[in-house]
């Protein structure tokens, strides 16, 4: 099992939300379903606006999904003609993936993993390929989503 731990940054003065992905390691330090783990960051991510779905309305395409816990299944992508990782069960939403790109316009709704480059994104398919790797060589992988504010 994988475990990723995404901690977003969020600004609401901004059209977009930036992010820092960790995936859980072996630790003898921390503890998750009997494992000792730790997490490692691995790359930056890059969302649409976070906006309160509890009190605005969601924008299709350019809403940050809410925190909480999702399951990431592995399913065939036509757009990228090979498997990607779907976040299931997101309320509201549906075609989560994480996925690479390099800006707000590419994101769609969908995490972008990359380095923090300005407002956007660098190495993204670089840093894709080791996330899909890792991702590639569990099963029950998850992600939780954590927000934290920017003042």
């Amino acid at each position: 099992m994988a475990k990723l731990l995404l901690v977003r940054k969020i600004n609401s003065k901004s059209n977009y939300t930036q992010g820092v992905l960790y995936i859980a390691k072996n630790n003898p330090g921390a503890m998750i379903n009997g494992k000792m783990v730790m997490f490692v960051q691995q790359c930056d991510t890059l969302e649409p606006q976070w906006r309160d779905l509890k009190t605005e309305q969601k924008v299709m395409g350019k809403t940050a999904i809410p925190e909480g816990e999702y399951k990431i299944v592995m399913s065939p992508s036509a757009k990228f003609h090979r498997n990607m990782p779907y976040l299931k069960d997101v309320p509201q939403f549906e075609g989560i993936m994480i996925h690479p790109g390099n800006t707000v316009e590419d994101t769609k709704g969908c995490i972008l993993v990359g380095t923090k480059y300005g407002a956007g994104l660098a190495n993204s398919r670089a840093k894709f390929e080791k996330i899909m790797k890792i991702l590639n060589s569990e099963d029950d992988n998850t992600i939780e989503i954590i927000d934290s504010w920017e003042l």
